[in-house]
């Protein structure tokens, strides 16, 4: 079975909490558990997937904790927080993946405009200056 099918069976039980799943020497997840890892701990987003070496899972099951986020790893061990933080944290997620893609937005069309004619630059810089 494929390491994102196992994770996507566990997640059926295991909504609201960090999956992780062991894979030789690594731990890995997926979708919007590797998001929130991302979050937490920097460790970059390869294809909606964060692994990370077993000598890190301390770290990592430490900062859940700290964070109060649920997870799950191997296949018996789940760890669920009271004021489980899952949802909250997923949210904020979300919320600055969209706010970043409205600002790359604005900035695509700052940057047309300049091109357009370059006193618009000018003009959006004293608009910035006054908000």
């Amino acid at each position: 079975m494929k390491l994102h099918e196992l994770f996507e069976r566990k997640k059926v039980d295991y909504f609201d909490a960090v999956v992780l799943i062991k894979s030789g020497k690594f731990y890995v997840t997926f979708d919007y558990d590797a998001e929130i890892i991302h979050k937490l701990l920097n460790y970059k987003i390869v294809h909606h997937r964060i692994g990370f070496p077993e000598n890190a899972l301390d770290q990592v099951i430490a900062c859940l904790k700290e964070n109060h986020i649920s997870y799950v790893k191997d296949e018996e061990t789940f760890l669920e927080l009271d004021n489980n933080q899952y949802i909250s944290i997923l949210k904020q997620v979300q919320n600055e993946q969209l706010v970043e893609s409205m600002c790359n937005n604005l900035l695509n069309k700052i940057k047309n405009a300049v091109v357009v004619d370059f006193n618009n630059y000018d003009k959006i810089r004293k608009f910035l200056n006054e908000l």
